[in-house]
């Protein structure tokens, strides 16, 4: 890789071995316009937790979705995001989203905290279950996977934090042996974290994924999409609270 400055600058004629210049650890205007360049090449996505529930990604994002597990006829972000229910014991409570994150070999379900738990609305569930296809050339081929939120009493999961304090968002390990068999998915990974000191205008682009009021492609069993704009400062507490705030229509849509 050859820089070669203006000539206002004065500066002379550097090389740099390609990788060297591609690497994470390499900051800068030059390596980020052509890491934006690469990445527009690359289906991508990126985002965080949504606190009305489903999952907002920044479009465009800035990296592919970590270790695809299948290449099937539906956008990576549809197959990283899931259908889950809640259960007392036998008794279904309420439907919510979550999406997979995966860190090294290990892999989690990341969702909002009141859907573990939330004594305000006296909810209270004890397990939970979330959707997985299983056949890569057939869509509509589904299974659910049971997954217990506690054991002797005490919680299988965490409640996410930030500096002011406990948010709405809650993460618990999924026993990769105790998937289905042939489960079909995609994960976020580290890379799609934010970094210290990346901003996100007001007004930008977002996508929600999600199921509104459990509206969704029954029969390919994905997620709808809708567009929104980030309409509060993003990385400070809106009113106090964990959460940013969009402007979106994220209600059922009739068809």
């Amino acid at each position: 890789m050859r820089q070669v400055p203006n000539a206002a600058s004065a500066g002379t004629v550097s090389e740099l071995a390609v990788g060297a210049f591609l690497s994470p650890d390499r900051r800068g205007r030059e390596h980020d316009a052509l890491m934006d360049l690469v990445s527009g090449l690359i289906p991508s996505a990126s985002g965080s937790a949504h606190p009305g529930g489903g999952f907002v990604a920044s479009r465009p994002g800035a990296e592919g979705l970590a270790q695809p597990h299948v290449q099937v006829g539906a956008d990576a972000l549809l197959l990283a995001v899931t259908r889950v229910c809640t259960f007392a014991q036998e008794r279904r409570l309420t439907n919510a989203n979550g999406f997979f994150f995966q860190q090294g070999t290990r892999l989690f379900l990341v969702i909002s905290r009141h859907v573990m738990f939330d004594a305000s609305g006296e909810h209270f569930p004890d397990r939970l279950e979330i959707e997985f296809h299983v056949d890569a050339e057939n869509l509509a081929a589904a299974t659910w996977l049971s997954i217990p939120l506690y054991t002797a009493g005490h919680p299988l999961w965490r409640q996410g934090t930030d500096d002011g304090g406990a948010i709405d968002v809650a993460v618990i390990e999924l026993d990769r042996a105790a998937l289905p068999a042939g489960a079909k998915f995609q994960g976020f990974g580290p890379g799609h974290l934010p970094r210290p000191g990346d901003a996100m205008p007001i007004g930008a682009s977002l996508l929600i994924v999600g199921f509104p009021l459990g509206f969704h492609d029954s029969l390919h069993h994905l997620p709808v999409v809708r567009q929104g704009v980030l309409a509060s400062a993003f990385g400070l507490r809106f009113q106090g609270k964990g959460c940013f705030v969009t402007d979106a229509r994220t209600h059922r849509v009739v068809v």
